[in-house]
């Protein structure tokens, strides 16, 4: 009797139980679910649908308002998750196709919109904003100026290297450039990007040969640069990039000319070349992107092997928060080996503006940034990077970027003998400021 009491008992507490909680299956989430998002309930929205995606329950409303859900709460990268489920569950509602459209736009991921609206009729095109053609891409200006911090910081310079060492010591004083660039969009799949850049450097030059010390505080060197790539959309969210850049130096040289007793200075104009190719792939996850890049060069004639990773996490699911890292590892030949790495945080300051900072370590000499668009072949060395970029979108039609750079610079005595030791280190700073322009067409 004792035991049917106390299973009796406990079969009233589960009835208890059971019936306290609210019933989940397909039907009332259905019903929850429409009813959170006519009234806007983003929230309670979200939380529903996640209840019912932990207990297996799936279908197509279900994920086409948890997209709607997050989209109005600006994340952006979970807008596309789940509006991509439910357009693998239907593809045909033209809504759920503008919807996944503008998620993808606003998440970073145009290469995805651009093929999903390649499939659009002429009127969800209208409907949606899509023009009949892709803008053609954009027109970019650059200019830059950099500086040494300390202007005189060659005024007391020594070098107590022998003169029966031949070699020479750079110090970088000015650097000056202006650069212009064509992005364009051949196809939803296919865009192409090509800029020329001419700069000028000066530098503190300090040179023995053959027993003769050479000082020249304003030594000029120009350079003529041609960078052209191209991106091809391989899968949803994943691009492949490819792509060179082609470096023209033109600078003097001095030359001791013996004639019997004595002899003479004779100045040369030279013209060096030298060449960067790349290859990188990048997919987009949710909250994240990240990729590699491998890049091959022989700038000052060595031959450098670099790789790139690339990390960049999104936490809210949109651009008003950012940041991530690139850990680079460079290979000279025969055996140099040096590792580089960017920290990179930014965000939406103001309804139009973008606040970024960069921290960089690393010695930079012969290497290259940003899939080899900016390459560090410089004489000395650049071994610190603080800086900030602030952007401005002005209007759908312009963007202005203005950025700053804090260097800090290594400059030896380098010997012609490449078993002699380098001599006389010198540590000094510059500031580096570049404005831009693009113009989106």
């Amino acid at each position: 009797m004792r035991y049917r009491i106390t299973g009796m008992i406990y079969l009233i507490a589960a009835i208890t139980l059971f019936a306290g909680e609210p019933i989940i299956n397909t039907l009332t989430v259905e019903q929850e679910t429409a009813r959170y998002t006519q009234i806007g309930d983003w929230k309670s929205t979200i939380q529903t649908g996640k209840t019912a995606l932990a207990k297996g329950i799936d279908f197509y409303n279900l994920r086409y308002r948890l997209g709607i859900a997050y989209y109005y709460l600006g994340n952006y990268h979970a807008a596309v998750r789940h509006f991509t489920r439910a357009y693998q569950i239907n593809n045909s509602d033209p809504l759920l196709n503008e919807y996944l459209y503008w998620a993808y736009r606003y998440a970073g991921r145009e290469g995805d919109a651009r093929i999903l609206a390649a499939g659009f009729s002429q009127e969800l095109k209208r409907k949606a904003g899509v023009p009949d053609r892709f803008p053609g891409g954009y027109l970019s200006l650059s200019l830059n100026a950099g500086f040494p911090v300390d202007k005189s910081f060659t005024d007391a310079y020594v070098n107590e290297t022998g003169l029966a060492v031949n070699g020479s010591q750079f110090l970088s004083k000015t650097l000056g450039y202006a650069d212009i660039g064509l992005y364009k969009i051949l196809s939803p799949r296919l865009s192409v990007y090509g800029s020329y850049a001419r700069l000028r450097k000066t530098s503190y030059l300090y040179a023995q040969e053959n027993g003769v010390a050479v000082t020249k505080p304003d030594y000029v060197t120009h350079l003529n640069q041609i960078y052209l790539s191209g991106t091809y959309h391989v899968l949803q969210g994943t691009d492949l990039t490819f792509g060179a850049h082609f470096i023209n130096l033109v600078y003097l040289r001095d030359r001791y000319v013996s004639e019997g007793l004595e002899g003479r200075i004779v100045t040369d104009e030279i013209t060096d070349n030298d060449r960067l190719s790349f290859v990188s792939i990048f997919h987009s996850f949710p909250y994240v992107t990240t990729g590699i890049t491998a890049l091959f060069s022989n700038l000052n004639q060595n031959h450098q092997v670099q790789g790139d990773w690339q990390f960049t996490v999104y936490p809210l699911g949109n651009l008003n928060l950012y940041g991530g890292f690139i850990l680079s590892f460079v290979h000279q030949s025969p055996d140099k080996n040096t590792v580089i790495s960017d920290l990179l945080i930014g965000g939406k300051l103001l309804p139009r503006l973008w606040v970024e900072g960069i921290y960089a370590t690393g010695d930079l000499h012969n290497a290259s940034r940003h899939q080899g668009y900016i390459v560090y072949n410089g004489m000395d060395v650049i071994t610190r990077r603080i800086g900030g970029r602030w952007i401005f979108p002005v209007s759908d039609d312009l963007t202005i970027r203005l950025n700053y750079t804090y260097q800090d610079h290594e400059s030896s005595f380098i010997p012609d003998n490449t078993s002699l030791p380098e001599t006389n280190l010198i540590h000094y700073k510059s500031h580096s400021i570049t404005g831009a322009l693009q113009w989106n067409f």
